[in-house]
């Protein structure tokens, strides 16, 4: 006589134990632990990201202005068209940006992706994040008037010749300094290459590369920037 098999019974099967609240914790302590380990990386990759976008706009601005001079008898934009007082000179933004915007296929390479301020410290409406060197103008009669083209050819060493830097200001009227990560304080701004990116700035020079800089590498010679 065969005997019938039994099957046994099983009155949890189909059902899952939910996680006690000690398991809970823990996963949430270690969720937490990632998050403050990766957060760190994610942020400073997303500095690094827009440091490098901003030395991109620097080369850019440095190519379309070393195009301009061999378009131009080798002729650099004048930083600025005043043949008055300073305070109503045409800053560059004005005249060399004026000159370099045909050459550069978009308008936001004048914006830095990390600068966020909207206007400079007298509260005038910033239209740039970059400055640009005043040297490049006819300092012979020692003032800012009738500002004449320097030729690229008088540049002894264009691999050291900074042209656009890290500004903090932009407003094209009240002077807006940066002197390659020196300040000092002067007319009604003080003179500051900005540290946006990690402490420290980006510049491109006259043969078009660009460089980061740490605050303090840099000497206050030639300081005039706008």
């Amino acid at each position: 006589m065969a005997v019938k098999e039994r099957k046994a019974v099983h009155p949890h099967r189909g059902t899952r134990p939910g996680f006690t609240l000690v398991e809970l914790l823990v996963v949430i302590a270690v969720i937490t632990i990632l998050a403050s380990l990766l957060l760190p990386v994610t942020l400073n990759a997303v500095q690094q990201g827009a440091s490098a976008a901003c030395r991109s706009n620097l080369r850019q601005m440095g190519a379309a202005l070393f195009t301009y001079a061999q378009n131009h008898a080798r002729l650099l934009p004048k930083h600025d068209d005043s043949e008055a007082r300073v305070i109503d000179a045409q800053m560059w933004w004005r005249q060399a940006q004026g000159h370099l915007v045909p050459l550069l296929r978009e308008w936001h390479v004048f914006q830095c992706r990390a600068d966020e301020a909207a206007s400079n410290q007298l509260g005038v409406p910033r239209w740039h994040s970059y400055g640009y060197n005043t040297n490049y103008y006819d300092t012979t009669t020692n003032t800012w008037r009738g500002a004449k083209y320097k030729s690229i050819s008088e540049v002894a060493n264009a691999a050291a010749a900074l042209t656009f830097l890290d500004n903090n200001e932009g407003d094209g009227g009240v002077d807006g300094n940066s002197d390659r990560g020196y300040q000092q304080a002067a007319y009604a701004n003080p003179r500051v290459g900005l540290t946006r990116h990690s402490g420290g700035f980006n510049a491109v020079f006259l043969d078009s590369h660009a460089e980061h800089f740490h605050a303090g590498e840099t000497t206050p010679e030639n300081y005039e920037w706008y």
